[in-house]
């Protein structure tokens, strides 16, 4: 077997290898909020009104819209196709990678940078996430290699490559700019003796100027509109804490492990960047060059716009898995002893925690990047009328693209809208609606740092009764509706003694994700009892056998009572029966008043029954 044989075998199991890992459990996750509005935005609006509307609203390159609308046309716009473009062009990134590593050190380590690139969860999030940074991400490794090569050759073709790589690549996103003022930077220091290179290097950048001026000299964009970033602004110590561990690790490395892993990253950095010296000194100072300086330039902007992340400098991981590669290959080349048997244990150590970051990044639900959005949808689905309406607190447009896939119809309301709405205009919103007699349904968790966040929540316990109170998958479902009600639901009259009519009722449809089964009664009233009188509501497998789960209340929790409550007024009150750890089978749900201090139950219609049958329950 050949040595070209085996390097291009080896190459193909390593693009197989990062192939098969984007595509595992590829649409596990729901589709995050930026995803969400990549399909709304980018895959669904014509093309045209896309670069017209968003283009200081989401602000990216042409490209980028490009890219996702054309592949929309062609293989659809549908929840489990769209994050396989990522996925697919991400892979390019590999032999990228190898190719860098190679000219950077040596063919090891481009190996070992490659096989970083393909299977760390840094770039697998991203290469199963439907945006433009893992496509860009692998775009700026090609433009990297590329610039290499045209300074090494200095032939026509690879200029023109390098120009066209490096084009593409800022077409997919802004920031790639830090990138190429980095290799000018790197350019001058190096060549700053050799005029015909640096000729050659400059016309280049002329060039890619005019390439780029039709689009980054848009006023519109140099202005920058009201965009104002989306994440958080400087936080130096975040350098360390999270921007080093997450372009390494990715962000599913256990917080307990976190100190371990970022020494264990920065002391394998520190080794290669010894063995890169010893190698290669121009390659040294690229590295460090372009592992440092973006997100330095980065933190300067952040401290006009909220947007210190670590994905928008997510190229600079190209640099670490060549240093970490470089500190790995010193245990089969220093001769340094010592050397080689701390960067066995860091290596070792590394693998590790890669592995456990890999781990959980597929397994564990505490690392997933979006909530279950596609779940929530289907159960709100199922229970939401047409004229209620959804407040959704967490303003995060992947609960709207599922409400709309599920059929929902819902009027859907983001409260609040951002951080700088006010409680007024909050309150005067739900107070509007809740006056139109709907159903209000809080859902989602509030964006962390709002300080609005719990401004509808608190209205809406304060004024509205509160139908129910669940959570799905960690996601908090909230029902709400005016005390008053004129709604009645359903048809099912029936005469509790002298004191309550029973004149509607609504039962949850199965099935029921967060085991539990809400019904909702309404009564009118009738007549005053002595004391207060409490419903109870029974699941039973028939009339003669022991209640299997239940619930006991006052009416409305207290809010009203059978001893002062309004004759000829309507009440609606709910009540949840927990059906955790009940075997699947057919139930029945019986309900009935009685005096919580005798125990003796009201009749009904005049008859010897003290209980009415009000729903068959089937449970799967």
């Amino acid at each position: 077997m050949s040595r070209q044989y085996q390097h291009w075998m080896i190459l193909l199991a390593l693009i197989l290898l990062g192939f098969a890992l984007r595509l595992f459990q590829l649409n596990q996750a729901s589709l995050r909020g930026d995803e969400a509005f990549t399909v709304i935005h980018w895959m669904r609006e014509p093309l045209q009104q896309t670069l017209a509307s968003i283009l200081t609203i989401d602000p990216q390159p042409p490209l980028a819209y490009a890219l996702y609308y054309f592949f929309g046309q062609i293989a659809g716009t549908q929840e489990y196709i769209v994050r396989f473009l990522p996925a697919f062009l991400n892979l390019l990134g590999i032999p990228a990678l190898y190719a860098i590593g190679k000219r950077l050190g040596n063919r090891a380590i481009g190996y070992t940078a490659a096989a970083l690139f393909a299977v760390s969860p840094a770039i697998l999030w991203h290469a199963q996430d439907a945006r433009n940074y893992p496509i860009w991400a692998a775009a700026a490794a090609i433009s990297l290699w590329l610039g290499l090569v045209a300074l090494e050759r200095r032939r026509r073709i690879d200029w023109a490559l390098f120009i066209a790589a490096t084009a593409v690549a800022c077409y997919l996103y802004y920031l790639q700019l830090f990138f190429v003022a980095i290799l000018n930077l790197y350019v001058i220091i190096i060549y700053w003796r050799s005029k015909k290179l640096l000729l050659h290097w400059f016309i280049s950048q002329i060039i890619l100027g005019l390439i780029l001026a039709p689009w980054f000299l848009n006023p519109e964009l140099l202005s920058g509109g009201s965009y104002a970033g989306t994440a958080g602004r400087i936080d130096i110590s975040e350098y360390i804490t999270a921007f080093i561990p997450i372009l390494t690790y990715g962000s599913s490395i256990n917080t307990e492990l976190l100190w371990l892993a970022i020494g264990v990253a920065l002391a394998l950095m520190a080794i290669g960047l010894y063995t890169l010296t010893r190698i290669n000194r121009k390659a040294a100072l690229l590295c460090v060059l372009w592992g440092i300086i973006p997100l330095v330039l980065l933190g300067i902007v952040s401290t006009r716009l909220n947007v210190f992340v670590p994905r928008y400098v997510l190229a600079a991981s190209t640099v670490y898995f060549v240093l970490i590669s470089g500190g790995i290959y010193t245990i089969w080349h220093s001769k340094n002893k010592i050397l080689q048997v701390a960067a066995a244990g860091l290596s070792f150590l590394f693998a590790s925690l890669l592995l456990v970051s890999l781990f959980n990044y597929y397994f564990n639900d505490s690392y997933a990047k979006s909530p279950h959005w596609r779940e929530l949808a289907a159960f709100l689905n199922l229970r939401v009328q047409s004229e209620d309406s959804i407040v959704n607190t967490s303003a995060d447009p992947a609960l709207t693209f599922y409400l709309r896939e599920s059929g929902v119809s819902a009027e859907e309301l983001y409260l609040p809208a951002n951080p700088e709405q006010s409680r007024e205009e909050i309150e005067s919103i739900l107070r509007e609606r809740l006056s139109s007699g709907v159903n209000i349904w809080l859902v989602a968790n509030p964006q962390g740092g709002w300080v609005n966040a719990s401004v509808p929540r608190d209205y809406l316990l304060a004024n509205a009764q509160n139908l129910r109170q669940t959570g799905l998958e960690g996601l908090p479902v909230n029902q709400f509706h005016t005390w008053e009600t004129d709604n009645l639901i359903g048809s099912i009259p029936a005469q509790f003694g002298n004191i309550a009519e029973l004149v509607g009722g609504l039962l949850d449809a199965p099935p029921y994700p967060d085991n539990q089964l809400v019904l909702q009664l309404v009564w009118r009233a009738l007549g005053h009892s002595d004391t207060p009188l409490k419903v109870f509501l029974h699941l039973r497998h028939d009339a003669s056998s022991a209640p299997i789960s239940q619930d006991d209340q006052f009416m409305q929790e207290g809010h009203a009572n059978t001893v002062a409550w309004t004759i000829g007024s309507l009440y609606r009150d709910a009540y949840t029966i927990p059906l955790e750890g009940i075997e699947p089978g057919e139930y029945t749900l019986y309900v009935g008043f009685y005096n919580p201090e005798t125990g003796e139950r009201l009749t009904i219609d005049g008859s010897a029954d003290d209980e009415l049958i009000v729903g068959i329950v089937t449970l799967p």
